[in-house]
């Protein structure tokens, strides 16, 4: 039973991704207790699952739903970005660039300590920052890079499954120093 699912989602990648979202949207809405995944948790981590048995999607698909996927966060952040530069502007973009340039350095040097290679590296910072935009970057730099076509494939086929198992570190990781250990520096610098 398991080779005809396999079999028949090899043979139409089209009903791959639609299964996939589906179980991965139907997983994220699930509540464990007081915590659920969500939507993209879930879809990615059912992705990861998926892909494991081998379907070949075509690079114009990924880009396709890859865009998508940025417009609709866009779409659901974009008014309250606007807002908030509204209203505390330089501020946040110089917390933006320190925050940034931080995010860059740690994932450059865990990424030189591990040996990672560029595609690697390139999901481990998307997935960790959750900053799904990078990939696209990310994307354009190994084709430009230089590297033969067969290297090129190789780190982009890399970069999205360290993107979605390190996404799901960051979305935890944030949500567990928000609910936490923000408190507790707040009630420091309150007390002090």
């Amino acid at each position: 039973m398991l080779n005809y699912i396999a079999e028949t989602l090899r043979a139409n990648p089209q009903l791959a991704i639609f299964v996939t979202l589906a179980i991965g949207y139907w997983i994220g809405a699930r509540r464990f207790g007081s915590f659920s995944l969500g939507a993209v948790t879930g879809t990615l981590l059912v992705g990861i699952l998926v892909g494991q048995i081998g379907i070949e999607i075509s690079g114009q698909v990924k880009s396709i739903f890859f865009i998508m996927f940025l417009f609709a966060v866009g779409f659901g952040v974009g008014p309250q970005f606007v807002r908030g530069i509204a209203s505390d502007g330089a501020p946040q973009a110089l917390f933006a660039v320190v925050v940034s340039t931080l995010c860059l350095l740690s994932v450059y040097i865990a990424a030189l300590v591990a040996g990672y290679g560029p595609g690697l590296a390139a999901g481990l910072l998307a997935g960790a920052q959750t900053i799904s935009a990078s990939m696209g970057l990310a994307t354009d730099a190994i084709n430009t890079s230089g590297l033969t076509p067969e290297e090129a494939k190789a780190q982009l086929d890399l970069m999205p499954v360290s993107y979605a198992i390190t996404y799901l570190f960051g979305t935890v990781g944030t949500g567990w120093i928000l609910a936490f250990l923000g408190p507790k520096i707040l009630r420091v610098d309150i007390v002090a």
